[in-house]
C-alpha cells in the first residue's frame, strides 16, 4: 500500500546549508541505506521525487517538521532518533549546533570539505586524522579512552573523505602544535614523519607547525574551519564526544583572525628552517625534556623535512 502523498512548500529551501540541516540529511540519506531501500524506489513509495528526496539527503533543502517525521516512520527509524532529529529540525535554521552523535561527524565533515574550496585545520595534541599513517590510527583506534562506535564510523568515512583529500583543487592547510609530535609513540614516530614529508610537497596541501612558545597547549581547542572562495562557511570545534559547529557571523570573523594568527607564527614545514623549540620526543607519555639534545633531534627531523621538499621541486 502506498503512503499518502508529501506536499513540500517552497520556503522550505535552505540557500545556506546550516550544521543542523546537514545533520538532519546525514541522519536520512544512512536511515534509508540501512534499510537497503534505493533512493527513487523510496520516493516513488511516498509519491515524491526522487530530486526532492536527493535534495533532502544533501541538505539542499529543510523538509518541515511533518515531513521529516513521515519519512522518520516509513524508515521504521527508532524512537529516541527521531525525537533527536526533530529536535535538531525545530533548530533548522539555528547558525550554532552541538552534536554528540558519533556517527555525524565524519559525515558532516565530508559535505563541508566537498562545499569547500580551503579546509584549515589547527591541531594542537595530535597529528590530524587526515595525515595519520595507518599504524598512528590503528594505535589510537586501540586507546582504552576511544570509542568503538567511533573508530567504526571513521573507518566506514575515512575512503569518502580520502577522495576529497585526493582532490588537487581542493586546498588543505595543516597548523600543527609541536605537541601533536611527541603524542607520536616511538615505534611510529619515524614513519609519521616520512609520511608528512611526502604530503607536504603536495601542490595543494600546506603543513605548518607551531611551537608552544608561539601557541601555549590548551589556550586554542583543536578546530577545522572550512572556507569557500576564502568565506568561512563554518567552523567545527571538536570535543571528546561531541562537535560544536558555529556558523554565526561574528564568531567565524573571531576564528578567521585565528587562523591568520596561527599562520603567521608558525613555521612552514617546507622551509629550510630548523623548527626550533621542541622537546625530545618520548614515546608518548606526556613528559619532555628540554635539553640541548632534544632540540638538535627534532631540529634534524625538520631539516629532514625541509631537504626531502627542497629535492623534490629540484628540475
Amino acid at each position: 500500500m502506498r503512503s499518502r502523498p508529501i506536499h513540500y512548500p517552497e520556503q522550505a529551501v535552505n540557500a545556506v546549508q546550516t550544521p543542523a540541516s546537514l545533520a538532519i540529511s546525514v541522519a536520512l540519506r544512512r536511515a534509508r541505506e540501512s534499510r537497503n531501500v534505493g533512493l527513487r524506489a523510496f520516493a516513488r513509495s511516498l509519491d515524491i521525487s526522487a530530486q526532492y528526496l536527493s535534495a533532502l539527503e544533501l541538505g539542499r533543502r529543510t523538509p518541515p517538521i511533518v515531513t521529516l517525521a513521515v519519512l522518520l516512520t516509513a524508515l521504521k527509524v527508532d524512537a529516541t532518533t527521531v525525537d533527536r532529529l526533530l529536535q535538531l529540525a525545530r533548530h533548522s535554521e539555528d547558525p550554532d549546533l552541538v552534536d554528540s552523535h558519533a556517527g555525524h561527524h565524519e559525515a558532516i565533515a565530508w559535505h563541508f570539505e566537498h562545499l569547500s574550496t580551503d579546509t584549515i585545520t589547527w591541531a594542537p595534541a595530535l597529528i590530524p586524522d587526515l595525515l595519520r599513517t595507518p599504524a598512528h590510527e590503528i594505535h589510537l583506534a586501540n586507546h582504552p579512552l576511544a570509542d568503538p562506535q567511533d573508530n567504526g564510523v571513521r573507518s566506514f568515512a575515512a575512503a569518502t573523505r580520502s577522495r576529497n583529500f585526493a582532490d588537487r583543487t581542493r586546498r588543505y592547510t595543516f597548523l600543527i602544535g609541536d605537541t601533536a609530535l611527541h603524542a607520536c609513540p616511538t615505534y611510529i614516530y619515524a614513519d609519521q614523519l616520512e609520511h608528512l614529508r611526502k604530503l607536504a610537497v603536495r601542490p595543494n596541501v600546506t603543513i605548518k607547525i607551531a611551537s608552544s612558545d608561539a601557541c601555549p597547549p590548551g589556550l586554542i581547542s583543536p578546530f577545522t574551519a572550512y572556507q569557500q572562495d576564502k568565506i568561512t562557511l563554518v567552523v567545527a570545534v571538536q570535543h571528546h564526544h561531541a562537535t560544536t559547529y558555529l556558523s554565526a557571523r561574528d564568531t567565524l570573523g573571531q576564528y578567521h583572525r585565528t587562523v591568520r594568527w596561527l599562520r603567521r607564527n608558525a613555521l612552514d614545514a617546507v622551509d629550510a628552517l630548523p623548527i626550533s623549540g621542541f622537546a625530545q620526543h618520548d614515546g608518548g607519555q606526556g613528559s619532555t625534556r628540554g635539553t640541548h639534545e632534544s632540540q638538535q633531534n627534532v631540529g634534524t627531523a625538520a631539516r629532514d623535512l625541509s631537504q626531502a621538499s627542497a629535492n623534490f621541486d629540484k628540475p
